[in-house]
This record gives C-alpha cells, sequence and structure tokens, in this order.
C-alpha cells in the first residue's frame, strides 16, 4: 500500500479545455445510448435480451426492442503512468507527475468537472 500527500504543481492551459459544459448531451450518433430514456420501439435486430421491450412484443406478435436516446458524455480522463521507459522503477519526475495530476484533480472536482483517474505502476511487458 503507497499512501501519498502529494503537493499540487499547476498545469497551464486547463481552462481551454474546458469549453464544452460537463454531463451527457442528446446527440444523432453516439456509440453510448442512455438506457434511462426510451425514446420508442423498433423491430428486434439482436439486440442484448434486456432491450426487449416485452409489452410491445406482445402487442405487435413479434419481438420488439426498447430505442434509448444517444448521448455523448464530457468528462475528462486522467491517465498517469509512472513505470520508468526502460528497465525497472519510477520515472525520474515521479512526484512532478503525481503533483500535476493531484492538480488536475483538484481543479476538476473544484469546477464540478466528472473524471476517472488511472494509474499505471507497471512497464510495458512488466
Amino acid at each position: 500500500e503507497i499512501i501519498v500527500y502529494p503537493s499540487p504543481k499547476e498545469v497551464a492551459g486547463l481552462q481551454e479545455l474546458q469549453q464544452l459544459l460537463n454531463g451527457s448531451y442528446r446527440t444523432n450518433f453516439s456509440f453510448y445510448n442512455d438506457e434511462t430514456s426510451i425514446i420508442g420501439v423498433k423491430r428486434y435486430e439482436r439486440e442484448s435480451f434486456r432491450s426487449i421491450h416485452w409489452k410491445a412484443s406482445a402487442k405487435m406478435q413479434e419481438l420488439q426492442a426498447k430505442q434509448y436516446e444517444p448521448v455523448k458524455n464530457y468528462s475528462w480522463t486522467i491517465c498517469l503512468s509512472l513505470a520508468a521507459d526502460r528497465g525497472f522503477g519510477w520515472k525520474d519526475n515521479v512526484e512532478d507527475l503525481i503533483s500535476f495530476a493531484t492538480y488536475i484533480c483538484q481543479y476538476a472536482t473544484k469546477h464540478h468537472i466528472p473524471f476517472e483517474l488511472f494509474i499505471s505502476v507497471l512497464a510495458e511487458g512488466g
């Protein structure tokens, strides 16, 4: 277990990343659908079993699937790789990298930006 209490170091240009409002938005095309927002039914075309609209299927006498609202979600994904580029150990500036990540997370929290943080401590092939 590693416990780190880093001092945040400012990252320039974060304000420029925050041009869009955060959250989910309706869109005409998206790989993601809001399964809590059903906009209609359509003929079943091999969707997942849970997408079957059973009442509409009974009424139409053929399988019907729920149509969900396509959405885009604006949030931040922060990826932090701490492993050395070659060999074993940590990068030389590991403390700076953690401090920069701390600042980004604090900025996102302060501005109500949804975010997720991934930290990798293994080198490629390790």
